[in-house]
């Protein structure tokens, strides 16, 4: 036996004890080259550590086949899995151990991650920018959902003012068409602030001069507004206040003439952004 040939013809030659011989001529060839077709598959949305290393078939060489993607560990399974981002070579040794290897790059999957310091409290009546972060991700659609109370349901932050306790899904969906959904819940505080001032003096210097509702940004509007003399009668009757109009109010009049000092009597109704509706009535005192 002779071992460690290279390709080539070569002649053997047999000789026997009466000097009698025979000789012949053998090609050894070498064998065809190793040739890997290795499907190289990027991370998916379910997460960096999804790649995969996947023989889809082989030509030349000689079988059985081991594999490996260190050059250290050879097996006889040719798919690696649950591989991150990075550079890889895949490394086939052949039975004559020939070694061929192949490289490519898994690149990385865009996931976008959703990221909410808290859930938020906000006064009734007020608006609130909703606090999100995110990854540095390129993304191609954003939604909220419910979409009530908001001034925007694909903008990323949008402004909410709800009237009652909430909770907002967002959405976002990535270049590579991956998503990612959390929850936010919005919460909200009912100070019911209308305020009613317990006196005023019509004089003309502009200070105090209308017996007049403060009203804050939870009312709705003050469905009326009544002021009574000492003897009953109505001397002032207002309506379907709306929370912008600062002009309304009581100016100490009754058809066209100055009252008297004194305390008058009056009700009002106020219905909320809650849709609550609160009856109030007190005195106030009119200072000359």
């Amino acid at each position: 036996s002779i071992v460690g040939l290279t390709a080539g013809i070569y002649t053997l030659t047999v000789t026997d004890t009466n000097g009698c011989e025979i000789s012949e001529d053998t090609l050894l060839t070498e064998p065809p080259l190793i040739q890997p077709f290795v499907n190289f598959i990027d991370p998916n949305c379910g997460g960096l550590e999804t790649g995969i290393l996947m023989l889809d078939s082989i030509a030349g060489g000689t079988p059985p086949f081991r594999y490996s993607i260190d050059n250290d560990t050879f097996g006889l399974l040719s798919t690696f899995e649950s591989l991150s981002p990075d550079d890889y070579t895949y490394y086939v040794l052949d039975d004559n151990d020939c070694l061929v290897d192949t490289t490519a790059i898994l690149g990385k999957p865009d996931i976008p991650e959703i990221y909410f310091e808290k859930d938020i409290v906000i006064l009734l009546g007020c608006d609130e920018t909703l606090p999100v972060l995110t990854n540095n991700t390129t993304l191609t659609n954003i939604q909220w959902t419910p979409n009530l109370f908001m001034d925007c349901d694909t903008c990323l932050r949008p402004k909410v003012n709800p009237t009652e306790e909430i909770d907002y899904i967002l959405t976002l969906t990535s270049i590579d068409d991956c998503t990612d959904t959390d929850t936010i819940n919005v919460q909200v505080l009912k100070i019911r602030d209308v305020y009613f001032p317990n006196a005023f003096s019509p004089n003309g210097d502009n200070i105090n001069d209308l017996f007049s509702i403060g009203i804050g940004k939870s009312v709705q509007q003050v469905n009326y507004f009544k002021v009574y003399g000492r003897w009953g009668e109505l001397v002032y009757d207002a309506r379907d206040i709306q929370p912008s109009d600062l002009r309304v109010g009581w100016d100490g009049t009754l058809k066209g003439k100055r009252m008297g000092s004194g305390v008058y009597a009056w009700i009002a109704e106020v219905t909320y952004l809650d849709g609550i509706t609160l009856f109030f009535r007190g005195d106030v005192s009119l200072i000359d």
